[in-house]
């Protein structure tokens, strides 16, 4: 049997350095491939959650129906819920009306509830359960008979806060109404209309 002679095969030193080289390619990649893969991972979560957010635009309408004993305006405040998002949602039969004079900067409150007509009668029954609105469905809450001084003349601020079912807490600011109502015989602003969305406080 002939026994043939294998020379030793020579390794270059600047093997293992490329060899370190390519092992730090690789991680560097599968590293940025990762990170990459969370940031849109965490974005995809986000826009998903915020397109199910509630998106509701909230309109109110002041506007005085006549006056009482002391020339104080009187009437009506409306305000108007509608869903402009993509999820129903359900709001608390509790509306509260927040306004501050801007001549005085005294505070004013005011509560305004649903209502609905019962089929027996005319007169409106307020709601005791949250009413819920479907995406394009809109619901009015009114409060009405409220002396309107400090309402009507609350221009620089004037919000509504609302509840939702779940518990969070949203508000809509009205401080640049689109619509003003003007009585040139008294020479007084008697009403006063503006919308905009609504934002969670809570």
């Amino acid at each position: 049997m002939v026994k043939k002679h294998i020379p030793n095969r020579h390794v270059s030193p600047e093997a293992p350095a490329k060899s370190r080289a390519v092992n730090r390619i690789v991680t560097a990649v599968t590293l940025f491939v990762a990170l990459w893969g969370a940031v849109l991972s965490t974005w995809v979560y986000m826009d998903q959650r915020q397109s199910s957010a509630p998106k509701i635009y909230v309109r109110m309408d002041v506007q005085a129906a006549g006056y009482d004993q002391s020339n104080t305006p009187v009437g009506d405040v409306q305000v108007l819920f509608l869903n402009v998002g993509k999820e129903g949602f359900s709001i608390s039969p509790r509306v509260d009306i927040l306004a501050i004079d801007s001549r005085t900067g005294k505070k004013v409150g005011a509560i305004a509830g649903f209502e609905r007509n019962r089929p027996t009668d005319s007169r409106p029954q307020l709601l005791v359960l949250p009413v819920t609105l479907k995406p394009g469905e809109e619901a009015l809450a009114q409060s009405s008979g409220l002396a309107l001084s400090e309402l009507v003349n609350s221009l620089d601020y004037a919000a509504v806060t609302f509840e939702l079912s779940g518990g969070s807490r949203w508000i809509a600011r009205f401080n640049d109404p689109d619509y003003l109502t003007w009585d040139a015989n008294r020479r007084q602003l008697t009403g006063w209309s503006g919308g905009g969305l609504a934002e969670r406080i809570k």
